[in-house]
């Protein structure tokens, strides 16, 4: 009878040695994903003014124009999302997605630290625009090489693996049927969290940016030997989504994470053992306590009454008389230091 051998070591390192280690993966993923994004934060409004006309869309206000290109904005997002998950093979290999976030901050590590790099040079040595961007570009390749010196020192790989199962980027559900009422109020609450904290940015001006010689909210990278880009386009509108949207996101997954959801779901179940009382009896009990607390408060204010007139008699003395007038002025009188 024929029996299907186990695979050897060396199989399994030459099936692995085929794939492209996970490092490549990741920043290549990580580019299309930037560039994405740029399509969806630049095309967009682009082509809106490519296919309404610029004349057409001056004429609504800031906040419908922004709200058209917020809205074609989302939608493109979770067209991307969704096209990028089928490409992907749905969860697609393990550490990739760890991966890609990690790639993505190394680059823009790389990016400002470079500029940082240039800029200081540029004001200590006085350098011309030219030379700064020489800076620039050299401060980059050296930051590269040593960013490429970390993807192949193998810590890129623990890092994106432990990114990944950490489930920030996950949306695979954990006993979705369990706990419910618990893990719903969690949202509530994260959000409410999130939401103030909006209305805190919003409500006291922290989104307004005063761009000179422009009448635009952008956030702009300013670099004098590099031409000036946009970061976020209005972020009066973009912040504030971004920042729910985050919000959802990390309420989503805090209820789908293994140790919080079994602690969520704990405790519905805890709560599920409590004998709630019915409408008759909270009613019942109410109105006891509310007479209780009228009995108290009469009780408290005929010993307040007693012991003041106790005091005030003569043979005790503590407290003034109630016949006795206070002296005229007493209250204007300054107080002396």
């Amino acid at each position: 009878m024929a029996v299907a051998e186990p695979a050897t070591p060396e199989l399994k390192r030459a099936s692995r040695g085929n794939a492209s280690p996970l490092w490549l993966a990741s920043l290549i993923a990580g580019v299309l994903v930037l560039a994405g994004l740029v399509s969806v934060v630049y095309g967009i409004p682009m082509l809106l003014d490519a296919v309404a006309g610029r004349g057409k869309t001056g004429a609504l206000t800031p906040f419908v124009r922004a709200a058209i290109e917020v809205l074609f904005q989302v939608v493109a997002v979770i067209v991307l999302g969704i096209l990028g998950t089928k490409l992907g093979g749905g969860e697609g290999r393990p550490g990739i997605r760890g991966g890609i976030f990690v790639a993505i901050s190394l680059l823009f590590t790389v990016f400002f630290l470079a500029r940082a790099v240039a800029m200081i040079a540029q004001r200590v040595f006085t350098f011309a625009d030219p030379v700064a961007l020489g800076v620039f570009l050299g401060a980059i390749a050296g930051f590269a090489i040593l960013t490429y010196k970390l993807f192949g020192s193998g810590r890129f790989d623990s890092w994106a693996k432990g990114v990944e199962d950490a489930g920030l980027f996950s949306s695979s559900l954990y006993k979705k049927n369990l706990g419910l009422r618990v893990r719903r109020l969690t949202i509530l609450g994260i959000l409410l969290i999130f939401g103030s904290g909006v209305y805190t940015l919003m409500e006291n001006g922290w989104l307004e940016v005063n761009n000179p010689g422009t009448n635009t909210n952008n956030w702009i990278i300013h670099t004098p030997f590099l031409a000036d880009f946009i970061l976020l386009p209005d972020i009066r509108f973009t912040v504030p989504l971004l920042l729910l949207g985050l919000g959802l996101w990390l309420a989503w997954r805090a209820i789908n994470m293994p140790m919080f959801a079994d602690f969520l779901i704990a405790t519905e179940a805890e709560m599920n053992k409590v004998s709630w009382p019915t409408r008759k009896q909270l009613i019942r009990d109410t109105i006891v306590v509310l007479v209780t607390l009228a009995i108290f408060t009469l009780f408290f204010f005929l010993v307040d009454v007693f012991w003041s007139w106790l005091l005030s008699r003569d043979l005790i003395d503590i407290l003034p008389h109630a016949d006795v007038k206070q002296l005229p002025g007493l209250d204007d009188a300054p107080i002396k230091p």
